[in-house]
């Protein structure tokens, strides 16, 4: 794979950290605090804004910034944390313990599964649908690099459809 498209691929799963913020907005009723919403905003990842919206979805749009600048606080410093721990015990210190070690390798596919699977409401089954059917043909006829891009592309187009058709 050459590096622009490597780098492209990238770009393309990245760029939903651009939408985040607008997407949490559109479905905030309340007025934002500037001073707040920036430390948020810092800290908004993909668990920060998949519990956001599912608080939001929850309290039918109420919202609590002090909550948002809470759990982004908490998720940066566990990242933090978490790479300090890392450097440390991460150059073969978990040899040791082979239990501890495959659990680490299970959690984030195990993290991300778990999200797709709570994405399967029913405003959400066309997009997670196409999302992966996408990569599938993706990954059928190409590669992973053009399965992950077609997921990616048929998500966001069906969510685009269905946003016209609500």
């Amino acid at each position: 794979m050459s590096l622009w498209f490597s780098a492209l691929t990238v770009m393309a799963m990245d760029i939903r950290h651009i939408l985040y913020g607008p997407a949490l907005r559109y479905r905030i009723k309340q007025k934002l605090s500037e001073k707040k919403t920036v430390i948020w905003a810092f800290g908004l990842t993909d668990e920060v804004f998949a519990a956001a919206t599912a608080k939001l979805i929850k309290n039918q749009r109420s919202w609590s910034e002090n909550w948002m600048v809470a759990i982004a606080t908490c998720s940066w410093l566990s990242w933090v944390l978490g790479t300090v721990a890392g450097a440390i015990l991460g150059n073969g210190y978990l040899s040791s313990y082979p239990a501890i070690e495959a659990a680490m390798i299970f959690m984030l596919p195990a993290l991300f599964l778990s999200f797709l699977l709570a994405s399967f409401k029913r405003q959400n089954t066309y997009c997670v649908t196409a999302a992966l059917l996408g990569a599938l043909m993706g990954i059928t006829f190409f590669s992973i690099p053009i399965a992950i891009l077609a997921g990616i592309m048929s998500g966001c187009l069906a969510a685009l459809l269905q946003t016209k058709n609500a």
